[in-house]
C-alpha cells in the first residue's frame, strides 16, 4: 500500500533528477575542492616524509642504475 502511494508520488526519472542536482551542487561546492586539496597535499607530504626517511633503501638503487 505505502508503495503505490509513493511510486504515484514520486517517478524514478523525477528522483534521478534530484539525485543528479544535488550531486552537481555538492561537486560545485567550494568546500569539496578545499576538502581534496587538503587529503592531496597530506598524502603528498606523508608520501615524501616516507621517502625521505627510506632512502637508504632507495638510493642506492639510483646510485647502481
Amino acid at each position: 500500500m505505502a508503495r503505490k502511494i509513493i511510486n504515484e508520488e514520486i517517478t524514478s526519472s523525477e528522483v534521478r533528477s534530484i539525485v543528479n542536482s544535488k550531486i552537481e551542487d555538492f561537486l560545485k561546492d567550494k568546500e569539496f575542492e578545499k576538502r581534496v586539496k587538503e587529503l592531496t597535499t597530506d598524502a603528498m607530504e606523508r608520501f615524501f616524509r616516507t621517502m625521505y626517511n627510506k632512502r637508504n633503501f632507495w638510493k642506492s638503487e639510483l646510485k647502481n642504475g
